[in-house]
């Protein structure tokens, strides 16, 4: 038998010619390449960012919508060029869908695989990784100011204020400092843990480098949350 490609005579078991590569006629099976890892995931993520795309986009339009609330003309912009090729995006994948393909474009996949980065970093900040001891302070209201949080009143009254954060034996010491009328001013925070409940007390507050007490520090805070 010959080649019909390059007429190099072949033997019984050749499945293809020696010479040009040409698949043998007459029934000879040719296995059939299986696809590697990259390409069995490149066609994997491209399924998914296929179905995800859309949602994406109107996701990407309800954020973009927000924008229009800030007074600077650049967020609108954005926001506006946004909603654009969201829109533009959403045309395409609908008239894809209606002619049986399959619309799936490079920002497709990126933006599949930021969302899901951003959903696993979710996931491990707020389930498994539990807020810092100061973070926990900050979110906290003290009855004699129950309609603001402790950052609030801090943020609002303090300059420049940096927030720290020790171990002690059965509890944990949250600081805050800054300038409060050309002042030094630091507030102690006690915080200490029962079961699922977190507990916070002003324990001391210093002026200068000088403690002054725990009635000094609540008698201080209840003052700057009276000017909130």
């Amino acid at each position: 038998m010959y080649c019909e490609n390059c007429g190099t005579k072949l033997s019984d078991h050749d499945a293809f010619c020696s010479k040009c590569g040409q698949p043998r006629s007459g029934g000879a099976a040719v296995k059939e390449r299986r696809p590697g890892v990259f390409q069995y995931l490149w066609e994997l993520l491209d399924d998914y960012s296929a179905q995800a795309w859309p949602i994406l986009m109107v996701m990407l339009i309800l954020m973009a919508v927000l924008t229009f609330i800030s007074a600077y003309w650049f967020a609108r912009l954005v926001g506006a060029v946004c909603i654009i090729y969201a829109v533009r995006e959403l045309l395409r994948w609908y008239i894809a869908k209606k002619a049986g393909e399959r619309y799936s474009p490079f920002m497709a996949k990126l933006g599949y695989i930021a969302f899901v980065v951003l959903a696993v970093a979710l996931v491990i900040h707020f389930v498994l990784g539990p807020l810092s001891p100061v973070s926990r302070v900050k979110s906290m209201k003290f009855d004699i100011a129950p309609d603001y949080t402790v950052e609030q009143v801090i943020n609002h009254s303090l300059t420049n204020p940096e927030w720290s954060s020790e171990s002690g034996d059965d509890c944990t010491y949250v600081y805050v400092y800054g300038e409060l009328d050309g002042n030094l001013v630091g507030f102690e925070f006690t915080l200490t843990s029962h079961g699922d409940y977190d507990y916070a007390s002003l324990s001391d507050m210093a002026m200068n480098g000088t403690w002054m007490g725990e009635e000094m520090a609540v008698f201080t805070y209840m003052g700057l949350c009276g000017d909130m």
